[in-house]
C-alpha cells in the first residue's frame, strides 16, 4: 500500500483551537491509559545512554501523555533520570497548566510555538517525536532529521499509526473509545462532553484523522531511507518495530545519535 499524504483537520490553522485541545487531551487519555509506548522504552534508553544524554525535547507533544509515561519508566525500569522539556507548534494549553501545577522541575512545556523542521538552536536534548511523524511530507520529514543532525542532537520517532488492514481497526476502535472515555478525560469540560455526545464533532473529527493518519504513515524502512539521505557519518541510525504485550499492533521507530567518541 503506497503512502497518500492527504490532510488531517487538526493540522488545518482554522480548525478550532478548543476542538484540537479536547482531541489531544482525550488521546493523551487513551495512550496513558493503554500504555501504548511501553515496549519503546527500551530502545530509547539504549540511546540516550549511547549518547550521553539526559535530557529529552519532545516535539509535537500534544497532551504529551507518551512522553512522561516514558520519563517515568526510564526512572523507574533503569534509575534513569531525564529532564524532559514538552513543545508543539499549537502547544496545548490545558497540558501546559498540567504540567505547571506538577511543579515537577524535571517537566516543562513551553508555551511558545516550535516547528519540528526548525527547532531554535538554543533548545537542546535528545529529540522524540510520538505519533506525529505522519504529519510530514517527505521534503518536511527529512528536514526534521537533518536539522537534528545539524545541530547533533540525537532522534527519535515512534509511530502507532501503519498503513495496513491491522492499522485500519484502530481508527474506527478510537471513535468507539472516545464515546467511552470522554467522561473520564482530565481536565474535565462540559464543552468536551456537548462536542462528543450532543453535537459529535470530536469523535467525527478522531475518526477523519484517523484514517488519514493511517494512509499517510511511514513504515520504518521508509523512515531509514529518509535518514540515510543525510550525509553525516558520526551518527548511527536505527529503525525496527517493537510489539506491544497486550496490544494487537506493533510501533514503528526510527532512531538516531552519536555515540562513543563522536557524543556530544
Amino acid at each position: 500500500m503506497s503512502r497518500w499524504h492527504l490532510a488531517e483537520l487538526e493540522d488545518q490553522p482554522w480548525f478550532p483551537a478548543n476542538i484540537r485541545n479536547c482531541m489531544t487531551d482525550l488521546l493523551n487519555y487513551l495512550i496513558t491509559l493503554f500504555r501504548i509506548y511501553d515496549p519503546i522504552v527500551p530502545v530509547l534508553y539504549k540511546a540516550m545512554r549511547l549518547s550521553s544524554s539526559q535530557q529529552i525535547l519532545d516535539l509535537c507533544s500534544g497532551g504529551g501523555g507518551a512522553v512522561c509515561r516514558v520519563q517515568n519508566l526510564l526512572k523507574k525500569k533503569y534509575n534513569f533520570r531525564v529532564s524532559l522539556m514538552l513543545s508543539d507548534l499549537y502547544p496545548n494549553k490545558h497540558a501546559c497548566m498540567r504540567l505547571q501545577e506538577l511543579k515537577d522541575s524535571k517537566i516543562s512545556y513551553l508555551s511558545q510555538a516550535i516547528d519540528a523542521t526548525q527547532v531554535p538552536k538554543s533548545l537542546t536534548g535528545f529529540r522524540t517525536l510520538f505519533t506525529c511523524f505522519h504529519h510530514f511530507d517527505p521534503k518536511s520529514a527529512h528536514k526534521i532529521l537533518s536539522d537534528a543532525v545539524k545541530h547533533d542532537q540525537g532522534i527519535a520517532i515512534f509511530e502507532l499509526s501503519e498503513r495496513s488492514l491491522r492499522g485500519a481497526i484502530g481508527p474506527l476502535a478510537a471513535v468507539l473509545l472516545a464515546f467511552l472515555a470522554t467522561p473520564f478525560v482530565r481536565p474535565f469540560s462540559w464543552q468536551r462532553l456537548f462536542f462528543t455526545y450532543i453535537m459529535p464533532v470530536i469523535p467525527l473529527a478522531f475518526l477523519f484523522d484517523g484514517i488519514i493518519s493511517q494512509l499517510r504513515s511511514y513504515t520504518h524502512e521508509e523512515m531509514l531511507e529518509l535518514a540515510k539521505k543525510i550525509n553525516n557519518k558520526n551518527f548511527t541510525w536505527e529503525a525496527g518495530f517493537a510489539r506491544h504485550k497486550l496490544l494487537p499492533f506493533r510501533l514503528n521507530y526510527l532512531i538516531g545519535y552519536k555515540s562513543g567518541d563522536n557524543a556530544s
